[in-house]
């Protein structure tokens, strides 16, 4: 896996998960938002009530019928497994590319399961996503398939991006 392919979720809480990126590199802050559905899934990124939040998709399977041209509002994007192409004679295009064009921060290849029962027990959290250059940390830190957890200085300076939200509410 090269340096680009590495991606981190980093939760209010300090919780962490690592992933691969997809769709924008950089980094993305907001809430995040579950989403139930099977189907929908650049309507959801497009949706105003998801407007700069992160959008958490608990089926695994995401982007299969690729978008519709819709403008995408969300910062970010959290998936289980994105399709490689879409399969859907109305679609405009793949789902990843139109998130790049629109700037909306993926991160994929992580346990949804896992966070989606963290975030029921703990309640709404704020996130961030870093992928590409926005990554705090040396990539050779970062392995896909180390669940340990991060050094606590990076933890810190990953909590750091959440104090440039206080007072914008």
């Amino acid at each position: 896996m090269t340096d680009l392919q590495r991606a981190i979720l980093i939760l209010q809480d300090g919780t962490t998960f690592r992933g691969r990126p997809w769709g924008a590199r950089g980094r993305a802050i907001g809430p995040v938002r579950l989403d139930p559905t099977a189907t929908g899934f650049a309507e959801a990124l497009a949706d105003p009530l998801n407007a700069g939040g992160l959008v958490l998709f608990t089926y695994p399977h995401v982007g299969n019928t690729g978008h519709e041209n819709q403008e995408l509002v969300a910062a970010g994007c959290i998936a289980r497994e994105p399709a490689r192409r879409p399969s859907h004679w109305q679609s405009a295009g793949p789902l990843p590319e139109a998130m790049a064009a629109a700037g909306v921060v993926g991160i994929s290849h992580l346990d949804t399961r896992a966070l989606t029962r963290h975030l029921v027990q703990t309640g709404p959290q704020l996130g961030a996503i870093f992928s590409g250059e926005a990554l705090p940390l040396p990539q050779w830190q970062l392995t896909e398939s180390d669940n340990s957890a991060l050094p606590a200085d990076v933890v810190a300076s990953l909590l750091e991006v959440f104090a440039e939200l206080e007072g914008q509410d």
